[in-house]
């Protein structure tokens, strides 16, 4: 999970394989990345504000205890002061 300046929430939903954005009411406000764009399944976020960028790990579960190398996806995103 991740907060940016406006309180809008980043979250990594890893059972649907996506990341989705809560507004500051944490109300649903889109997907950031969905199950196509994802394909495995997503670990880890972190927001750089200044970079106005979302890096999302993902990594393949092939079965109990049993991951890939994983990967790094970086998404630009825009941030409204």
């Amino acid at each position: 999970m991740a907060v940016d300046g406006n309180g809008r929430v980043y979250v990594v939903d890893r059972n649907n394989y996506r990341v989705l954005l809560l507004s500051a009411t944490l109300r649903y406000a889109g997907d950031v990345l969905t199950r196509e764009q994802l394909e495995w399944k997503p670990h880890r976020i972190y927001l750089d504000v200044k970079r106005r960028r979302l890096y999302v790990a993902v990594n393949e579960h092939l079965e109990l205890g049993d991951f890939t190398a994983g990967r790094v996806i970086v998404v630009n995103i825009g941030l409204d002061t």
